[in-house]
Formats: C-alpha cells, sequence, structure tokens
C-alpha cells in the first residue's frame, strides 16, 4: 500500500510540472523567423559537418517528408528540432566537388504553439566557389478535374535522351514537391538541360513506378537558356500495355467479367456468344462475356477476338451460383421527342411486341419497338412537354438467353418541360478549323461529363432542357482526329493532347435561356 501512494505522489507531482500553452491574449498566427544560420545560407566553398538554424521561437519539425534534398545525397544527413533550432548533421554524407546543394523543406517547420508553419524555406550551399542560380517553377493540375496536384513529385533527370527506362531506372538528380496549391520550385539548378518529369510518389521510394499518376516534358529544357516557368498537367497512370487482361471473374454461373486495360481491339464473336462492354475513365474497362452453359464446377474456357485473331482464357468457376435475372433500367424523366431506352445488365429476346404496352396517361397509345441489340429495347416518341407515361411490360414479354421469362413490370416516366429546364445558346468560333473535343461537366469535386460536342468549325449549337446547375467546359484538342482525348503515355515519351478546364462557370437556372460565345482560337492551353 506504502508503494502505491509513492506512485501516486510521483504522478501527481508529475502532472504539476508539464508545461502547457498559457490561456488567453491573441492567437499567434505569425510564422517562425531565422535569427541566424551557420554557416550562412548559400556558402560557398562548404566544408562543414553540420548546419544550424536558429529562429525566434520554438519549432518542430511536423512533416519530415517534405524536406527534400537535391541533387539526392545516397547517405541522407540527420535533420532534428531542438527547441528554437533545426540542426542537419552531414557527417556520414559525401558530398561532390563543386556541387551546389538545396535543402527544401517546403512547409514542414511550424512553431510549436499555434502550428503556424513557414512557406517553402530552403537552405543552398555549394562545395565549389561559385554556387549555381538557375530554377525551375510551375504549377501541376490535373488534366481532368483542373484541381491542384497536392504533394505531387518533380523530378529531374540530366539525360537529353528522354525514354521510359530513364524514369523507371534512375532516381531523378534534383527534387520538389508541389504544396498545397500545386506549386513547385527546384532552385540553385546547374547552366545544363534536364528531362522534366512529375509522378505522384505514392510509395514514398523518390522514383517513378508504374502504377502511379505522372507528367512529363517530352524534351529536354535549360533552366537558364529558356523560360523556367514550366506548368504540368498530371495523367492517370498507365497501368499496363494496351488490350491486357489484368483480372477475370465469374459473376455467376453463366455470366464471366473480363478487365481489360484500354481495351481497343478485343471483343466477342456475337455469332456464338452475348457480351456488353462498360469503360471507365481509368481506362481499366470490363467486358462482360455471358454464356448459354451453366457452369457451377472446373474452369471455363471463353473464346474471344483480339485484332481479328482468335485467343481463349480459362476462368474458374464458382459453386452454387444462379443466373442473374433481368432487370430493366429506364430513366424517370425524358427530353420531347427523345427516344426511350430501355437497358438490362443481360441479354434477353422480345418474347411477344403484343405484350409492352405504352399508355399516355391512362390512355394506352401504339409504340413502335425496337429491339437495337441484345441489352436494349429503343421505343421512338412524339412526346410533348408536361405529358406522362406508363410502359406495362406483361408476364412473359421478354424472356432471357437461358429461358428465364420476366415477370410482369410497370414503368412511369414524365416529358420535361422548358419551365423547369434551361437553355444554353453557345457560338463558337474555330477559325482554324481545328477538331475540338467539348466537355460540359459538373462543377463539383469529381467532375462529370453532362454532355459531349465536338466542333470542327465555326458553328452555333443550342442544349436545351438543361438541368438547372453550375457546369463548366472542358476542352481538348484532337490533334489526331480519332474523336477522343488521348492521355500522354510515358512508355512513348508521348505527351498528351492539350486539354484544359475553362474558368468559365455557366448557370443554368429553371425557364433561362443563356448564350454563351466561345473563341477556341484563344485558348490558354
Amino acid at each position: 500500500m506504502k508503494k502505491l501512494s509513492n506512485i501516486l505522489i510521483i504522478l501527481v507531482l508529475s502532472s504539476c510540472a508539464q508545461i502547457v500553452s498559457p490561456t488567453g491574449g491573441p492567437k499567434d498566427d505569425q510564422a517562425p523567423k531565422v535569427k541566424s544560420i551557420v554557416p550562412e545560407n548559400e556558402t560557398t566553398n562548404f566544408n562543414s559537418q553540420t548546419i544550424k538554424i536558429r529562429f525566434d521561437e520554438f519549432i518542430d519539425i511536423k512533416d519530415p517528408e517534405q524536406i527534400i534534398i537535391s541533387p539526392i545525397i545516397k547517405e541522407k544527413p540527420i535533420i532534428e528540432s531542438d527547441g528554437k533550432s533545426i540542426s542537419i548533421d552531414l557527417k556520414r554524407s559525401k558530398l561532390e566537388r563543386d556541387k551546389t546543394y538545396t535543402i527544401n523543406f517546403g512547409n514542414a517547420i511550424a512553431d510549436i504553439h499555434e502550428g503556424t508553419r513557414i512557406d517553402n524555406f530552403s537552405y543552398a550551399f555549394t562545395t565549389g566557389q561559385i554556387i549555381d542560380t538557375c530554377k525551375f517553377h510551375g504549377v501541376v493540375i490535373s488534366a481532368l478535374t483542373g484541381k491542384p496536384e497536392k504533394a505531387f513529385t518533380i523530378g529531374l533527370y540530366t539525360s537529353n535522351k528522354v525514354e521510359d527506362s530513364l524514369y523507371l531506372n534512375h532516381y531523378p538528380i534534383y527534387l520538389s514537391k508541389t504544396n498545397e496549391k500545386g506549386n513547385y520550385e527546384i532552385k540553385n539548378l546547374p547552366n545544363q538541360s534536364f528531362a522534366l518529369f512529375g509522378f505522384n510518389d505514392q510509395n514514398k521510394n523518390l522514383k517513378f513506378d508504374p502504377n502511379e499518376d505522372f507528367s512529363l516534358i517530352n524534351t529536354a529544357k535549360n533552366p537558364c537558356e529558356t523560360l523556367n516557368s514550366i506548368n504540368l498537367k498530371s495523367n492517370q497512370a498507365k497501368l499496363f500495355p494496351r488490350n491486357k487482361i489484368t483480372d477475370t471473374l465469374q459473376l455467376n454461373a453463366t455470366t464471366y467479367a473480363l478487365s481489360i486495360y484500354d481495351n481497343q481491339s478485343i471483343d466477342i464473336d456475337p455469332k456464338n456468344h452475348y457480351s456488353r462492354q462498360q469503360k471507365f475513365d481509368n481506362q481499366l474497362d470490363t467486358l462482360y462475356y455471358y454464356t448459354r452453359t451453366r457452369n457451377d464446377s472446373g474452369n471455363t474456357v471463353l473464346s474471344f477476338l483480339e485484332n481479328k485473331e482468335p485467343r481463349e482464357v480459362s476462368i474458374k468457376n464458382k459453386r452454387k451460383s444462379k443466373p442473374q435475372a433481368i432487370e430493366l433500367d429506364l430513366p424517370s424523366s425524358l427530353n420531347p421527342k427523345e427516344t426511350l431506352e430501355l437497358k438490362s445488365k443481360t441479354p434477353f429476346h422480345i418474347t411477344s411486341k403484343d405484350s409492352i404496352l405504352l399508355k399516355l396517361d391512362t390512355l394506352p397509345i401504339s409504340a413502335k419497338i425496337l429491339r437495337t441489340d441484345s441489352f436494349t429495347i429503343q421505343i421512338p416518341l412524339e412526346s410533348k412537354q408536361g405529358e406522362n407515361y406508363e410502359l406495362e411490360l406483361k408476364d412473359s414479354a421478354l424472356t432471357d438467353i437461358w429461358g428465364v421469362k420476366l415477370r410482369k413490370r410497370k414503368y412511369r416516366f414524365s416529358i420535361n418541360q422548358e419551365k423547369e429546364t434551361g437553355s444554353i445558346q453557345f457560338n463558337w468560333t474555330n477559325s482554324a478549323n481545328e477538331n475540338y473535343i467539348i466537355e460540359l461537366i459538373s462543377d463539383t469535386e469529381k467532375p462529370e461529363r453532362i454532355i459531349l460536342i465536338y466542333v470542327e468549325n465555326s458553328k452555333k449549337e443550342l442544349l436545351s432542357f438543361m438541368k438547372p446547375g453550375v457546369y463548366q467546359l472542358r476542352i481538348s484538342k484532337d490533334l489526331n482526329k480519332n474523336k477522343k482525348w488521348d492521355s500522354a503515355d510515358w512508355r512513348l515519351n508521348r505527351e498528351m493532347e492539350p486539354i484544359t478546364i475553362l474558368p468559365l462557370k455557366i448557370t443554368v437556372k429553371s425557364n433561362w435561356e443563356i448564350e454563351q460565345s466561345i473563341n477556341l482560337d484563344n485558348i490558354d492551353w
């Protein structure tokens, strides 16, 4: 019992001795200031083994990963904070002769109480007589969202021959990271050419890996001879070669899924099987493969074509799995005279068109039933604003490829009215008659494409029955005229086709038409 009492007394005294921040008074929102540096910043003929940086208040290193030393030193120095100072121990670091080094702290240094950080603090020195003064700076943004890329690594490689092995097999000589606004700066560079390559260094190994988002400039730049402000746009990672099958899976007894990277020429022979493809922005497309035979065990060999040549893949089957029933998807509203489209995730046949009934309000009307493929039905409509429809599918109207009939269903949908929607009158100026891909995207954290427009010359274009909301324009130049935007490819050292999101925001209001003129000749890429 006596022993326990002593422990309690020690704990009480310990808690009384703790140093805490004083309460009250104005908040300290000023970043710490440097009082002295030994050796001083931009020292020449540097031969010291330690660097001491003193500040005017207590500091801490909040994010050590932001600290980057360029050029890269194999044996990294030991960097520690102690009270109001930072010490940099270079005893084990082997510095090259006649070389300028920069220690970039980014925003890692902050005062210990309020956490106010110093922006982009750096220290430079040279082991030679003259310190290098050239620099690169710029901003990195996402090509698809237009948002700044935070903590994106910018690497400089000392090679005039830019090729994929350069980025994969070598560490950058000089490094920098972007701040929260996407800005980067690499200072104290020598007068020579560099290859610029940016990457999202997810595994913190300071080297590019194929699964990381990237940005490249395919020609070497000299920071002393050229404009040193270079802005970059990031691409999604090129994970695999085109047409690479990355994964296979049996979804149920009759349905399989093939994940294919950037599928350009893989398809199923329609004479023997059913298939549909779903494309995604990350280029990992999914090809769904449907068989008439139920498979519960063993392996199933799927046959398909690649560049019109036969190919096969074997997939392990699951046990006791059931085929998926027909599930139809159709919109809750349409524009006047728009075609109604019913889509299914499983292939089907129309058993009886007479069992598909369309009503306007409560009155039956004649409808033309079109089966465009094994997954889709289209019904053209001569509809008007404000009308309400009901679509009824009676028992056995549809049958899937396994002989299972659809049970009775009813769907209701309405026709949009101008007073509930808005319109945009676009006036496109394209004097050079170049090819542009215009995407009207939602102004959200993750922009989604709403409408796709292709512009080859100057013209006017009216978009009617637009849902109220705020939109932006993502515009790319279709250089190869394949009617799609081509991203960069580090394997081919190919830069992306020019793409930008205009800062213009278009607000669509109900029962309102706005006119928007866009001069495509004056876009700042």
